[in-house]
C-alpha cells in the first residue's frame, strides 16, 4: 500500500473541491431580459436563499443591470428594502410575461422596514436602479421577453 504525502494530497483535494463545488453550486450565469426592447442584464434569484439575500449589502448596481426573482407559482410577493444601500424600482411580472405592477423609487429602509406590496399576483419580480422605469417609459401592461432565461 502506497502512503501519500498528506499535505500534497490535501492541497490537491482542496483545489478539486473548490473547482467542482463552485461549478455545482454556482447560480445561473448572468442572463438578459427585454422590456420594450430595453436590454437588462439580470442575475437570477431562484432559490429561497438567493431570494432572501437579494441585493442586500451591495453598494451599487450598474444602470443596465437588475436582479430577477423567479418563483414557481404566481402569487402575491411583497418585498422590503432591508439592508439596502440604494433605492430601487421594483417590477412585478405575471406568468404570461406582462408587467402587472411597478413601485418606483423605493428608498432603503432606515429603522423599520415596511413591506412593499404589489397590486396583483406575479411569478417574477425585477429589481433595477431607481428611475429605470421612468427613463425607459416602462409601464404596467408592457410585455417582457424572458425567453433567454427560461
Amino acid at each position: 500500500m502506497k502512503v501519500y504525502d498528506q499535505p500534497a494530497f490535501l492541497l490537491i483535494f482542496f483545489v478539486f473541491f473548490v473547482i467542482f463545488s463552485s461549478l455545482a453550486f454556482a447560480g445561473p450565469a448572468d442572463k438578459e431580459i427585454y422590456i420594450n426592447d430595453i436590454r437588462i442584464d439580470v442575475e437570477i434569484a431562484r432559490t429561497l436563499r438567493e431570494r432572501e439575500r437579494g441585493l442586500m449589502y451591495r453598494e451599487e448596481l450598474a444602470q443596465s443591470q437588475g436582479m430577477l426573482f423567479v418563483y414557481h407559482i404566481e402569487d402575491i410577493y411583497p418585498f422590503w428594502m432591508k439592508n439596502m444601500q440604494f433605492p430601487l424600482d421594483m417590477i412585478w411580472i405575471s406568468g404570461d410575461n406582462v408587467v402587472v405592477d411597478i413601485k418606483a423609487d423605493v428608498p432603503p429602509c432606515q429603522e423599520s422596514c415596511d413591506l412593499i406590496m404589489p397590486a396583483g399576483k406575479a411569478r417574477y419580480v425585477l429589481e433595477v436602479n431607481s428611475g429605470f422605469c421612468r427613463r425607459h417609459a416602462i409601464k404596467i401592461g408592457d410585455k417582457v421577453d424572458l425567453s433567454r432565461i427560461l
